[in-house]
């Protein structure tokens, strides 16, 4: 008769939940993943909101509620010809945002 192996499961700990439930963790999360992805597709790489959202997987509203966090890698570019097409500009490198950046990040 075979012997069977019996595996111990890893305990599951409160860093494991919060990875898996809280928005707080998970949100910011997939915006810093965003942003190590446009990273990757160039240093100077850039996309408007929606684009980014997308990168990120995540709805509109759950990137309006944290984005507060990451102000130095997005920005408004001004409507063209004076026009209200303001559009949210993000960049995976700070640096580059801050180069390109009419104003400080705390006046937008």
């Amino acid at each position: 008769m075979a012997s069977k192996t019996v595996v111990a499961a890893k305990p599951r700990t409160v860093a494991d939940f919060r990875n898996s439930h809280d928005r707080d963790v998970i949100v910011p999360t997939k915006i810093r993943a965003g942003l190590t992805k446009l990273l990757e597709i160039g240093p100077e790489h850039y996309e408007y909101d929606e684009g980014f959202r997308a990168l990120c997987g995540l709805q509109a509203a759950q990137l309006a509620a944290y984005r507060g966090q990451f102000v130095n890698h997005w920005f408004m570019t001004p409507g063209v010809s004076g026009g209200k097409g303001e559009k949210r500009v993000w960049f995976g490198n700070a640096k580059v945002a801050a180069r390109l950046r009419t104003s400080p990040p705390d006046a937008e």
